[in-house]
């Protein structure tokens, strides 16, 4: 449903500020996050219907939107920093396809503000009435970091990182490449309880996430 999803999204961005973030650095001292009250719903996401096409000729048009969409890329000084694109393939089927500068948030948060929206969705499916916790403001992060003690942070780090000579090699060193939409996807596998379990206390044991 359209218009459920545009508003289920709209209370999402209306409930996180980063959403409705962009940057501002021209011409001044420093740079400024400005955050706008609110933004034109129409703006938030894009409704793409293939229905019209074969099977073969959909996924070739999906093929060339998510080129276009690593060769538009986001513009800073502008929100919303950004894009959700639902394309539908048939009746009951869609691709979502989600874009997001990354010094909003990372794909874990994202995730969580995506699952807050199918929320507010089934809600209004359901003529119920959804109110989720409000969240910290981001502000308190900013303000948080602007109070550290950045010669003590630095002291620590040296401490932490005495004995290197060199940068860590990641192993992905190559000549930068143009970006396109094979070089980037996921893999699926199927692992047995077993192994999952295996792998979540190997994570849990060095403080990392599975992934």
């Amino acid at each position: 449903d359209r218009e459920r999803l545009l508003h289920s999204w709209g209370r999402v961005v209306a409930r996180h500020p980063i959403l409705r973030t962009r940057f501002l650095w021209r011409d001044l001292e420093r740079p400024l996050q400005a955050v706008e009250r609110e933004l034109d719903l129409a703006q938030l996401i894009e409704f793409i219907d293939l229905r019209a096409l074969a099977p073969e000729q959909q996924s070739e048009q999906l093929r060339s939107l998510l080129e276009e969409e690593l060769k538009a890329g986001l513009q800073m000084d502008r929100a919303p920093l950004c894009r959700l694109r639902v394309v539908r393939h048939e009746h009951e089927s869609y691709s979502i396809v989600r874009s997001f500068h990354h010094i909003l948030t990372d794909d874990w948060c994202f995730s969580v503000m995506m699952m807050e929206c199918l929320s507010f969705y089934r809600a209004l499916e359901s003529a119920e009435q959804l109110e989720l916790p409000q969240p910290r403001p981001y502000r308190d992060y900013i303000a948080w970091l602007g109070r550290q003690d950045l010669a003590a942070a630095e002291r620590f780090w040296r401490k932490e990182l005495a004995g290197f000579s060199a940068a860590t090699p990641l192993g992905i060193e190559r000549a930068a490449q143009g970006p396109t939409a094979e070089s980037v996807g996921d893999e699926y596998a199927v692992l047995s309880l077993e192994t999952s379990s295996a792998l979540r206390r190997l994570a849990e044991r060095h403080s990392l996430t599975p992934n």
